[in-house]
């Protein structure tokens, strides 16, 4: 995913659940990881993949309304979206 312009940045105040033992298709780039726990394993939360001449982005955050408040989460969305629409 080469050539995607959005980048991951200014989340890390982010609170948000994490799900755990994720494994990803081949291909898939990891834009963003988070913990469980301190002790935990990192855990992908964020990629993107292309399939065919399509492209996705999987943007596992948001799980309630401060999530989807937070600016950067939602400039997080917006940049994915035009990567997606290949505005980027």
């Amino acid at each position: 995913v080469s050539d995607k312009v959005f980048v991951v940045r200014n989340l890390l105040d982010l609170v948000d659940e994490v799900y755990g033992e994720v494994d990803l298709a081949e291909g898939c780039e990891v834009l963003m990881v988070a913990r469980r726990t301190p002790d935990d394993r990192e855990q992908p939360v964020v990629w993107a993949h292309r399939f065919g001449d399509g492209r996705v982005v999987y943007d596992g955050c948001g799980h309630d309304a401060a999530s989807i408040a937070d600016p950067h989460h939602a400039a997080l969305i917006r940049a994915a979206a035009r990567w997606c629409v290949k505005e980027t």
